[in-house]
């Protein structure tokens, strides 16, 4: 039974249960029903045996006595509903129940059976559009999702300090604010707060036509008639309508030239790796300069597409060229920046370094947070809620130790926007980001700023240490630069996956850095991380280890079960 929350229990899944037999009147057993509290082996179905979930599933297992029971079960499970969604019914295997069994042999083919009952959920479900795919709480009061997005971060401290507190001193260190969040700072603007959006294209099927139409949206997950499907463009509470209604006449332009070339100009299929169209990026900043970039596959490869598919009297470079310059011509009014770039690899994102060729307009935009103006790329990382970033950038300001006399080490620093938000109340502030065109965009933002305390180096930190700290020494002991009673305050602000373990094992060696600012989108990271950079010396991870001391978050990503989390550490 696919129940849509991975985070209920059974406990949870008992009392939505018992909840909805009391409001339809459909109840059976009074007696359970009429119990203030249940115990997970009590039964409230008929003919129920046994009711499991697996830990971080969406899927629920409730096994029955016999097909009457099953069916009469199915009745009523079919009928409740989690944030607005009905439980929908998925069969599966007598080997799937030895998942949530102690002595599982199969755990490791857990995760596989796991995608093959989404994929069948998602070829019944009947709403497959963008709106639930991108904001699966639009339903749910925003004064409710703070209160579950606290509750969460909360889970997430208790996490880490039993990992980190020895027993005896565990009670009495939960109570303190290392391992409580004083508050999740909710967002200015929960509604149409998005600005980059990032479609797929992919197909979607139609009877009449020799090869499924390419279309905008977000991957569905699910497959029909043998391709990939993509979500259909409806209204969405999070993105911009003029970012939404961009994406639409992007959707009907493709369809118009897939019409005559119907084998070839269709949507990418990530499995087959086939089809012309790929993907479609859009910016917007806080003023409404709009940077629209559309990623195909290259001229060359519509050249082997063609004579694949005996089109071989069509000139690939010609027919290449006359669809650039029809996209211009048709959305060049609708933006400041129009891009466009070729890109035949397999992966789902092109490498970073690959350029993008501009067919309208520069090829950046500006955006501008409390009151600095920074310069985007197509490639570069920002933030995706400006003025959530105004908020956290705001309690930066406060924190006792950023000051004239803190030399800041701004890791994965992206376009510099929290770097050079600070500068001009430290001392210095030395960036390190790996992505060229984001550290090209950070000089400039600089320069533009003129802001001369501030240096930039384009690496993975983990291939720079030496780098790095001959900064840091040359600032603190420079003639020119050296400053009495200076700190260094490292922030980390890094991908969804986290930081390198090598990159943990610097920071734990590396003494020179006694305050550390972790900012998180992903808490799994943090957790795993944070562990690392608190727990005692060891041979694997030596050096002096940090101390928790406060942590708060800030709600970047409005009618989503995401937040941004900041845990900030100091060394002991």
């Amino acid at each position: 039974m696919y129940v849509g929350d991975k985070y209920l229990t059974v406990s949870h899944l008992k009392r939505q249960i018992e909840n909805h037999l009391k409001d339809t009147l459909l109840a059976s057993n009074e007696k359970a029903i009429n119990q203030p509290t249940l115990n997970t082996n009590d039964v409230i179905l008929p003919g129920c045996r046994r009711i499991g979930k697996s830990p971080d599933s969406n899927y629920a297992y409730f096994i029955f006595e016999d097909d009457v029971g099953y069916e009469n079960g199915k009745s009523i499970l079919c009928s409740v509903q989690n944030k607005g969604k009905r439980w929908v019914d998925v069969l599966v295997e007598a080997s799937d129940l030895k998942n949530f069994t102690k002595n599982s042999s199969e755990r490791e083919n857990h995760a596989n059976r796991e995608l093959e009952k989404k994929r069948q959920l998602e070829t019944t479900q009947e709403d497959d559009s963008s709106s639930m795919a991108v904001s699966p709480w639009a339903d749910i009061p925003y004064e409710q999702q703070i209160k579950r997005k606290r509750r969460h971060c909360m889970r997430v401290l208790k996490r880490i300090a039993s990992q980190v507190i020895p027993g005896e001193k565990k009670v009495e260190s939960e109570k303190s604010n290392c391992y409580s969040v004083l508050e999740v700072i909710p967002s200015v603007k929960p509604e149409r707060y998005r600005n980059r959006v990032d479609y797929s294209i992919g197909s979607r099927d139609d009877s009449e036509s020799v090869a499924p139409k390419p279309c905008v949206g977000f991957n569905a997950g699910a497959y029909k008639n043998g391709y990939r499907k993509v979500t259909k463009l409806s209204p969405c509470v999070i993105t911009p309508e003029v970012l939404q209604n961009i994406a639409g006449e992007v959707e009907l332009w493709m369809q118009s030239w897939w019409k005559n070339h119907p084998l070839v100009l269709k949507g990418y299929d990530k499995e087959t790796h086939h089809g012309f169209w790929r993907r479609l990026s859009m910016r917007i900043s806080a003023d409404d300069q709009i940077m629209i970039a559309l990623q195909t596959m290259s001229s060359s490869w519509l050249h082997k597409a063609l004579v694949d598919n005996e089109e071989c009297s069509i000139d690939s470079t010609a027919l290449f060229a006359v669809l650039q310059e029809d996209f211009a011509q048709v959305f060049s009014s609708m933006c400041t920046s129009l891009q466009w770039q070729e890109f035949d690899g397999i992966s789902n994102a092109a490498p970073s370094d690959l350029p993008y060729k501009s067919l309208h307009g520069p090829l950046t935009i500006v955006d501008h947070v409390d009151g600095k103006g920074f310069q985007i790329s197509a490639n570069s990382f920002f933030q995706v809620n400006t003025s959530a970033m105004e908020l956290l950038v705001r309690r930066l300001y406060a924190l006792p130790f950023i000051h004239k006399n803190t030399v800041l080490l701004d890791i994965c620093s992206g376009t510099g926007l929290i770097g050079l938000s600070l500068h001009d109340r430290v001392h210095r502030v030395i960036g390190v980001e790996m992505t060229a065109s984001a550290v090209d965009d950070a000089r400039e933002n600089a320069s533009n700023m003129h802001a001369t305390n501030v240096h930039y180096i384009c690496d993975k930190v983990e291939n720079c240490y030496e780098q790095i700290q001959s900064a840091i020494y040359e600032t603190m002991h420079s003639t020119e630069t050296a400053l009495e009673g200076t700190e260094v305050v490292a922030i980390v602000d890094p991908p969804r996956s986290g930081l390198h373990k090598n990159v943990i094992k610097w920071l734990r060696r590396l003494k020179l850095i006694n305050k550390l600012v972790y900012i998180s989108c992903d808490q799994s990271a943090l957790v795993r991380d944070a562990v690392l950079l608190l727990k005692p010396p060891s041979i694997a991870y030596p050096g002096d280890p940090f101390n928790g001391t406060s942590s708060f978050a800030v709600d970047f990503f409005p009618h989503t079960p995401h937040v941004e989390q900041v845990f900030i550490m100091e060394r002991q």
